[in-house]
């Protein structure tokens, strides 16, 4: 009679290989299994929408990044504080956190600044309304976690 235990070992080593590749086939693979796309953006709408209205202002969003990602507090996020405090934050991958990182980063310049948040803000806003709803922040986001493929 086999060992069960090497039995639930094998079989769970296959699982944990077959979500594996559906994530890869997927886009960005995740470091946290605890975590989906939907938790994380609602986890970062809500560290975003300091006053609860529903949206989400330039100065609740840079608050927001310079707050938790400046760690050198020279007014730009590098990618590098970007990535460790995106992955400590949302328990992403890294993957994601650089493609994350270079599609918040408008102007190319590979450091996120005011004019990156106004450039995304146009991006977002998909009724014109000037305003950044949570919605549409969501839509945003969660298109992006659908889409992410590593090295993009």
């Amino acid at each position: 009679m086999p060992d069960l235990r090497l039995v639930f070992l094998l079989l769970g080593s296959a699982a944990v290989h077959g979500l594996a590749h559906n994530l890869r086939q997927q886009g960005c693979i995740q470091t946290s299994l605890n975590f989906s796309p939907y938790l994380a953006v609602r986890n970062i709408i809500n560290d975003m929408d300091k006053n609860g209205d529903g949206t989400l202002e330039q100065s609740e969003v840079v608050s927001e990044f310079v707050t938790r990602y400046d760690s050198d507090n020279n007014s730009e996020i590098s990618e590098a504080e970007f990535v460790i405090q995106w992955i400590l934050r949302y328990h992403d991958g890294r993957d994601f956190a650089i493609y994350l990182f270079h599609h918040f980063d408008k102007n190319d310049d590979l450091k996120l600044t005011s004019a990156d948040f106004l450039g995304l803000q146009a991006e977002i806003d998909s009724n014109g309304d000037g305003k950044l709803s949570n919605a549409e922040f969501q839509t945003f986001m969660l298109d992006i976690y659908k889409n992410c493929v590593p090295g993009s």
